[in-house]
């Protein structure tokens, strides 16, 4: 199961150089070939400690918002089984550790990716097997996310559960998660009944076409079920030159900084996505461009004003470009 990368084209071609957007200088010299290998396993290596959320296949995963509490079912019209598989679901990256062997599924690519996640520390470790024959391990630390109720979310998503598919010989059961407009994605999962760790993820448009997967063909629960802890980080924010004049419905902003550009994190509980703001180089002409690999969506603008906005996260092109109309100046209208 792939999906075909989409790439900018036709009205947006002002907003390119030779043939390709003109990407933030920031994030090409972290990665020199971004946007060409641009995927969540590519950049998540180098994203967290710079406080980029393009997420990893299995750390997007990690960094959903935990649920903020327990909430009835008449609340929200949300099933008590729904409740409590969803609820679940959240919450196992800080409850739960784990090792295994992820397939990763993208824009006609396949990767096989060891990972070991050590729950409530926060780390998760990872080794990229098609890459070379003695690949290095690779061990980053994910932040906590704000808690999200789970009624907050269903005013957004639509929420089913449902009998699953056994997955790396586990018994699960698929939480089927649907957006309730075009400015989010969809997921179908199938959770590990045991440990509650999603085992096969289906990243979805809202129309239904499928984007990425990603499934573990071994897996394995490890020795710690333990309560969440205080010490995985929780993102900052601060006041940069820049504001957000509006934001998409259900979105917030988690995190921002200046450091090393102008940045904002935003989430809705489940979708999370980066804004990056800094001078446009005068080589590159104000307009706009796109890229689509999987999931993960990389949208730069041009302005007229001379600066280079970049949004990348799984978000529809929509979404995206909703954002980079709202950066103002501080104090401008």
């Amino acid at each position: 199961m792939s999906a075909s990368p989409s790439n900018s084209s036709g009205d947006l071609a002002s907003g390119t150089r030779d043939g390709q957007p003109g990407y933030s200088p920031w994030l090409q010299s972290l990665m020199p070939d971004f946007p060409a290998r641009l995927s969540r396993t590519d950049t998540d290596s180098m994203a967290r400690n710079l406080f980029v959320v393009i997420h990893g296949a299995l750390i997007g995963l990690m960094c959903l918002a935990s649920p903020a509490g327990a909430e009835s079912q008449d609340a929200c019209g949300l099933s008590g089984d729904v409740v409590s598989r969803v609820t679940g679901m959240l919450s196992s990256a800080e409850t739960s550790a784990y090792r295994g062997t992820l397939l990763v599924e993208y824009a006609g690519n396949r990767e096989f990716v060891a990972v070991e996640g050590t729950g409530s520390s926060g780390l998760i470790t990872f080794r990229h097997l098609n890459r070379s024959a003695d690949a290095a391990p690779e061990t980053r630390a994910i932040s906590r996310l704000p808690r999200v109720g789970l009624c907050e979310l269903a005013s957004y998503y639509g929420f089913a559960s449902d009998p699953g598919q056994p997955v790396a010989g586990r018994q699960t059961y698929r939480l089927t998660i649907r957006p309730k407009d075009t400015l989010r994605l969809g997921y179908v999962m199938d959770v590990d009944q045991a440990t509650h760790v999603p085992l096969r993820i289906v990243t979805l448009t809202s129309e239904g076409q499928l984007l990425e997967r990603f499934e573990f063909a071994e897996f394995a629960a490890l020795e710690q079920t333990l309560e969440p802890q205080e010490g995985i980080p929780v993102l900052k924010v601060t006041q940069g030159p820049h504001r957000l004049a509006s934001l998409p419905p259900g979105f917030s902003v988690i995190s921002s900084g200046h450091d090393p550009v102008e940045h904002w994190v935003l989430s809705d509980g489940l979708a999370t996505l980066s804004i990056y703001v800094e001078p446009r180089p005068d080589k590159l002409s104000p307009g706009e461009g796109f890229v689509v690999t999987g999931a993960t969506l990389a949208y730069t603008r041009g302005s007229f004003d001379r600066q280079l906005i970049t949004v990348v996260g799984e978000v529809p092109l929509t979404t995206a470009r909703l954002v980079a109309e709202s950066v103002r100046p501080f104090g401008g209208q």
